[in-house]
């Protein structure tokens, strides 16, 4: 998976502006929800909230669409609930999203994206490839660093070690309004992977607002 996301990233960084392509500029504000229903009936869930800007290319298919690749730095910082303690955490990682504890995550995003025109509203959809960089404790009663059930120290600066793999597709799809310059878009997207190392079903989606401004 990692694989794709780098040649994605060689593309867009190798690829020379033509006359007709588009730089610009992509920023906005994700909120991220992440749940999941393990087998037991355990269900675990978390809320966060971060923004996110990079750059992107787009390339004109019609006079009303074009095709916009990117790159975008993101930063969530995902909120815990009081709920869980360290014991439950043993036992299922993601159980620290209900605790107090909250994470800081840096992630890098290559988006893919249709955008089609009409008039001064526009639609868009396509996939977002996402690596999480890193991801650290914010604060919370838990105390750290942790130890596992052997006993061993535990250094949580991957997302990883909360129990969550680093690489997720979603699909995105969003509506607004804009000009030919600038837009302003409402967007969802959806998880498509499976973050859980045990299959148990978890995933992360959002809903945020998104705006872009090309040269």
């Amino acid at each position: 998976m990692k694989k794709v996301l780098f040649v994605i990233l060689a593309v867009i960084c190798l690829s020379a502006p033509g006359a007709s392509a588009q730089l610009g500029f992509d920023f906005g504000m994700n909120f991220e929800f992440l749940s999941r229903e393990a087998p037991e009936g355990y269900r675990a869930s978390g809320f966060g909230m971060g923004p996110y800007a990079g750059i992107i290319y787009g390339i004109p298919v019609s006079m009303s669409s074009m095709v916009c690749m990117g790159l975008n730095y993101k930063f969530d910082l995902m909120f815990g609930a009081p709920g869980a303690t360290w014991d439950d955490y043993l036992l299922d990682p993601i159980a620290l999203m209900n605790s107090d504890a909250d994470i800081k995550e840096q992630h890098l995003q290559v988006p893919v994206t249709f955008i089609k025109n009409l008039g001064i509203f526009n639609y868009s959809v396509g996939p977002v490839f996402d690596y999480c960089l890193s991801a650290k404790i914010s604060n919370g009663s838990v105390s750290w660093p942790a130890k596992d059930e052997k006993g061993v120290n535990v250094d949580m600066d991957s997302i990883k070690d909360f129990g969550m793999k680093p690489f997720n597709v979603y699909l995105k799809a969003g509506a607004g309004i804009g000009l030919k310059a600038f837009a302003m878009n409402l967007t969802v997207s959806y998880g498509l992977l499976d973050l859980s190392p045990d299959g148990t079903g978890l995933r992360r989606w959002a809903a945020g607002m998104d705006m872009h401004l090309v040269f």
